[in-house]
Formats: C-alpha cells, structure tokens, sequence
C-alpha cells in the first residue's frame, strides 16, 4: 500500500511470498532487499494511487524487477481489515510516529509485525509471556531484510510475536483503555 503525507514521503508496501506468504513493508529497498525479494520468491504488492506511484514505476523498470512487483491500486477502507487478514507479516518503517494506527490494527489482527525503533513504536511496546508484540528494527535496510528472512523462516517465532500482538490489543489497547488514554 502507498501512502504519502506531508511530513513523509516513504511508501507501504505489500510483499507477497508465491507459496502464500505474504508481509507487508512499509520503506523501499535497494539491492541487499532486490536480493532477499529473488532469493525467497517474494512478490511486493503496492496499493495505492499516491504521489510517487509513478516514481515506483519507474524505479521498478530501472531496477528490472517488475516480476516481483505488482502494482494493486487504491485500497478502500472497508477493505483494509480484510488486507490485513490476508498477510502474514505486517512491516511498518519510518521516521517519526506518534502512536500508528497502522501498527493498531496490525495488532488487532495478530500480525507478527516488524516496525523501526523510534519513540512512537517503543509507546507501543508490550510484552505477553516475555514474547514482544512488536519487532523492532533500526531503519538500514541490511537489518530489515534479515529481520524479514527471519521472520520468514522461524514459524514458530511468527505464531508468538502474533499471539503477543492480539494480547496486548486485548490488554492494552482494548476501547476502553485507548478511550481513556487519548
């Protein structure tokens, strides 16, 4: 998914696996990431109509990596829930959050989700049987990757980082206690 805003220009990305695995990357990757998208079979799906969409276009074509991208368009909003149920691994970069709700919903939906370590993450930061509910990365793109091929490969660290992500919508995160917080 593409998304621009005043403040940051950095896209969202959906990454699919073939077999069924599919992530979503919010960032852009260079060669280190082209490679880790060949080397697994990952196709990224971009929704969205922003922008830069042509600008990833154009990047796509220069790089010779349109097999590994499709572009889906705009995502509606009573669509999204269902985008989320559909992936297996939410991604969620940037510079600068406060408290995302991209990352809530996420949560919500049991997602193992990766995320760059700044402040705004970190006050999302809980911990469910001393598993985290988000994975925090720092914003290179050699340890995104990894963090991604880790993710991709460890099943069972998969289940718990998802299980620990509804917990704490559960226990943190839940109406009442965001009501009362914000």
């Amino acid at each position: 998914k593409e998304k621009t805003d005043k403040n940051n220009s950095e896209k969202i990305f959906r990454y699919e696996k073939k077999n069924n695995k599919k992530i979503s990357f919010r960032g852009g990757g260079r060669s280190y990431g082209d490679n880790i998208l060949n080397k697994n079979n990952i196709v990224l799906k971009l929704a969205g109509n922003g922008d830069t969409l042509n600008a990833c276009k154009q990047i796509v074509n220069k790089r010779k990596i349109s097999e590994n991208v499709i572009f889906d368009g705009n995502l509606e909003k009573k669509k999204l829930n269902k985008w989320f149920q559909e992936i297996d691994l939410y991604v969620h970069l940037s510079k600068g959050e406060t408290s995302s709700t991209s990352i809530l919903q996420a949560l919500s939906n049991g997602l193992p989700i990766i995320c760059s370590k700044i402040e705004g993450n970190l006050n999302l930061l809980r911990y469910y049987k001393k598993t985290p509910n988000v994975y925090l990365t720092n914003n290179s793109e050699k340890a995104i990757f990894k963090n991604i091929q880790l993710l991709f490969n460890n099943k069972a660290l998969q289940f718990k980082l998802g299980n620990s992500a509804y917990q704490s919508v559960k226990k943190y995160f839940n109406i009442e206690k965001m009501f009362y917080e914000y």
